[in-house]
């Protein structure tokens, strides 16, 4: 909801004045980093009790996450002319049009290599090892999906669903 009504505001649309952009961002990730900083030193200082962690993480610290979120959001609006201007902001772009199509690749892609039915590398990896296969799983998706959209209108999973959605088939291809 929060979303849709930033949506209709023009938030996304840079609409909002750069100055109240601005200060979403630094107040948001300032007093949401506050709240979570003053919870965290509490929490270590009284043990991390086991009642007051269920409460902090299921409820309480939604509030400064939410207030961060929007200082991100903040912040990802600010920068987004210039990012996209850039050639690694059309490659985000681009992945981001497919998000449906990246997202379903990247669950098959980590489950072939952790789970079981694939390699069954669960836990064969250290924090530090899982690092590169993130980045280049990152870098697989950046690299195929604007080639795909040079010569295609969808991602393939959209194509598919724009078509469940619409019952018929669009075309696919530019």
């Amino acid at each position: 909801m929060i979303g849709m009504a930033l949506l209709k505001s023009g938030f996304f649309a840079a609409a909002w004045p750069r100055r109240r952009m601005i200060l979403l961002a630094i107040g948001g990730l300032g007093s949401g980093l506050a709240l979570t900083v003053a919870f965290t030193a509490w929490a270590m200082a009284a043990g991390w009790p086991a009642a007051a962690m269920r409460m902090a993480v299921g409820y309480a610290l939604g509030w400064p996450h939410l207030l961060m979120a929007l200082g991100y959001a903040a912040l990802l609006v600010l920068a987004a002319p210039r990012l996209l201007a850039s050639g690694l902001g059309r490659r985000l772009e681009a992945a981001g049009q497919m998000a449906f199509s990246n997202y379903i690749a990247t669950s098959v892609v980590m489950t072939a290599l952790f789970s079981g039915w694939g390699l069954g590398l669960f836990g064969a990896f250290g924090q530090a090892l899982q690092w590169p296969v993130i980045l280049l799983v990152w870098a697989l998706m950046l690299g195929w999906s604007a080639p795909w959209l040079q010569r295609h209108r969808h991602g393939p999973l959209e194509w598919l669903w724009r078509g469940l959605t619409e019952w018929r088939i669009v075309p696919l291809r530019q």
